[in-house]
């Protein structure tokens, strides 16, 4: 890859699609190429062809659809970048394990991840993420991209756990939503805000992440930017189903419980406050009685 002139493709562009052009359209030696699926299929050749970095920002069950569209048009050092986080229900697979098998084993790609909240970001406030990759040597090429923009970039090694740290983020910003829609107060949301770092840390260990990385940016700055924000759409989730006993709209957290409860076995009732939000969502118990539950339980 070289320094100049890069050729960039951002495939999606719903909010976090927008949100990662609005950083970079402003960055010179940048060529941007955007493809949604409003578009028609035979223009993604011209985007993906001889692009050195493809943003994928695509929700997780597109992911492997989006991977077969783009393959063909790779060159073999096209680095991949995808912003997605959830697990697939079908197969149940994290984005670490659906890029892996979708591609080329020797093409590149990581998984970019932190407090992007798109809305902020677009405004131009801040952002901040990690940048998980096998191979360090492309953490260069992010970070030179995005010098001297809005959105602060670090570097790990642990693919996988940044992966389930997406995945758990939106499923407990679900559950905070849920507390913010059943009026329980900042007291109660602090103490269900703690029990859900602690169940995370452990989960992430339990599924062969890095504990180290759920208190990174990838973790609980990603987490509490999540479900204390008015623009969360699983937060918001969360607070309509406290409030109409429905999920109306598509959600990372909501569609992932399935998947992370099947993941886990039998060990997800050791996890009081996933245990809960499986009741709700799977077993369809009305919030109020999951959560009266939950905070009895002596948390």
């Amino acid at each position: 890859m070289d320094n100049k002139n890069k050729k960039i493709a951002i495939i999606g562009y719903g909010e976090l699609g927008r949100a990662i052009h609005k950083i970079l359209e402003n960055k010179p030696g940048l060529s941007i190429g955007v493809w949604d699926k409003k578009d028609e299929i035979y223009k993604l050749k011209t985007v993906i062809s001889s692009a050195e970095i493809i943003f994928l920002c695509v929700p997780s069950w597109c992911v492997r659809d989006a991977a077969k569209n783009i393959e063909c048009y790779l060159s073999k050092n096209s680095l991949i970048v995808s912003l997605s986080k959830g697990i697939e229900s079908e197969k149940m697979k994290t984005m670490d394990l659906v890029l892996g098998e979708s591609f080329n084993k020797h093409q590149p790609f990581g998984l970019l991840s932190g407090p992007m909240l798109a809305e902020e970001i677009s405004s131009g406030k801040k952002g901040f993420a990690v940048f998980a990759c096998k191979n360090k040597k492309y953490f260069k090429f992010i970070s030179e991209i995005f010098k001297g923009t809005d959105l602060n970039i670090k570097y790990s090694s642990d693919l996988r756990g940044v992966a389930i740290c997406g995945v758990l983020k939106n499923i407990y910003s679900l559950g905070l939503g849920i507390c913010d829609g059943l009026n329980l107060g900042n007291n109660t949301k602090g103490v269900l805000t703690s029990l859900a770092i602690q169940e995370m840390s452990e989960m992430v260990v339990e599924m062969g992440g890095n504990k180290k990385t759920v208190f990174d940016d990838a973790g609980m700055s990603d987490f509490i930017a999540t479900a204390f924000s008015s623009f969360s759409r699983n937060r918001e989730v969360g607070e309509k189903l406290a409030k109409t006993g429905i999920c109306c709209l598509e959600s990372e957290g909501y569609k992932s419980i399935y998947s992370l409860v099947g993941l886990l076995g039998n060990k997800y009732k050791k996890f009081w406050f996933l245990s809960a939000l499986k009741s709700i969502v799977l077993d369809k118990k009305d919030c109020v009685g999951a959560f009266s539950e939950l905070l009895n339980s002596g948390i």
